[in-house]
């Protein structure tokens, strides 16, 4: 349990996170994931109140990223009789992070593990969200141990999501589907695709991250393959950063007017935002506006760094999932003299698969007639969104 995590990638967990392990008891007992460096104590305590390591026969890496696979080394020497698992694609992560003497036992897609009473059937989901990923799913008790799938960077004393508030749950799922798993949405579709073809009587959804699934495992399913698909909805999403608030003021009256024609319209300041929270309202959003001074001649910086965010989240989902030209966007912004940030923005939000309207610029501070002209603007906006 890590309560007091807020930043995991540039992206903000400002309710903090877990890093799930499970212990599951038979003749061979066996652990699924170890945890995240600085935490190696608090696993083994936990996993010693049911069992001695010395008893634990195998450990299950279903992805070797460090916050699951952090403390693997230190577990090895505490547990040496233990076997490890993994899928074929480990190898490289497992030698340069670890450094270990030994090979894991390779498992792919079908290939199953006898526990005792219990055998674990294996699932493999390259690049959900590293190469090496795969689910583990349990099959005598019908547990599907998903990985970094279905998680959420959500701390809580609580094990099940019908023991938490279900708004908070699913606002910390989308979170982390935006910030994580976005630029993978085409490989999410087929792989709901493949476990609905392998009719799985799934009871349990156990994610590496956050709480189990047991009463809502339907609504995340469901919830992925409306992220996954891209579907999106009558919103508008305006960011901005501002030098000496005239791309502030052309900002709020192009939010006026989307506002006037009914249309959900998040407005945020780039220096007094949480970008994971704007890349969450981004992900079904039907028009991106992007507000930047010119600043020495360029984007201003922060406006700079958040479409470089956007780049590497967004571009793969707008082509891959087939939407490209169906999302809008528009650059905007004030300048002095020169002018060239907001071609610079609008030539970028063209590169990621955005529908680009003209752009609007107005030098140094906008006029009364000119704000009206903004607010009509934001209207017309508003009627392409409603159009789409």
């Amino acid at each position: 349990m890590d309560w007091t995590l807020r930043d995991f990638h540039g992206y903000t967990t400002s309710r903090g996170t877990t890093y799930n392990a499970y212990l599951i008891i038979d003749e061979r007992p066996t652990l699924i994931d170890v945890v995240k460096r600085g935490f190696f104590d608090e696993l083994v305590f936990n996993i010693e109140e049911v069992i001695p390591l010395r008893e634990l026969k195998y450990v299950v890496l279903n992805h070797m990223e460090p916050d699951h696979t952090g403390v693997l080394t230190q577990m090895l020497k505490e547990a040496p009789q233990a076997e490890l698992v993994a899928s074929q694609r480990c190898e490289p992560a497992l030698s340069k992070y670890h450094k270990l003497d030994r090979q894991a036992l390779k498992v792919k897609t079908g290939d199953e593990l006898l526990l005792g009473s219990r055998k674990l059937r294996f699932i493999e989901v390259p690049m959900l969200h590293w190469p090496d990923s795969m689910m583990t799913y349990l099959v005598d008790e019908d547990i599907l141990f998903s990985s970094d799938a279905f998680g959420q960077h959500l701390a809580t004393a609580t094990r099940f999501d019908d023991q938490c508030d279900l708004e908070v749950l699913m606002y910390e799922a989308a979170n982390y589907y935006a910030n994580i798993i976005l630029p993978y949405s085409s490989l999410v579709l087929n792989k709901l695709n493949e476990l609905e073809k392998l009719q799985l009587n799934i009871k349990l959804l156990a994610p590496g991250h956050g709480v189990i699934w047991r009463a809502h495992i339907t609504d995340i399913v469901e919830s992925y393959k409306y992220w996954a698909s891209a579907s999106s909805t009558n919103k508008v999403v305006i960011v901005y950063d501002t030098m000496w608030g005239s791309t502030e003021q052309m900002a709020k009256a192009v939010m006026e007017g989307v506002a006037n024609e009914g249309v959900e319209v998040q407005l945020y300041h780039l220096r007094k935002s949480e970008w994971s929270h704007i890349i969450k309202e981004l992900m079904d959003a039907k028009a991106l506006l992007v507000g930047t001074p010119t600043l020495n001649n360029t984007t201003f910086p922060t406006v700079a760094g958040f479409l470089n965010h956007v780049r590497g989240l967004f571009t793969r989902y707008l082509k891959r999932v087939g939407v490209e030209k169906k999302r809008f966007a528009l650059a905007f912004g004030s300048y002095g003299w020169s002018g060239e940030a907001v071609k610079e923005v609008g030539k970028q939000l063209e590169e990621m698969g955005f529908e680009v309207l003209p752009p609007l610029s107005i030098q140094y501070l906008p006029l009364r007639e000119e704000i009206r002209s903004l607010v009509e603007f934001g209207r017309k906006v508003a009627e392409k969104v409603k159009a789409a």
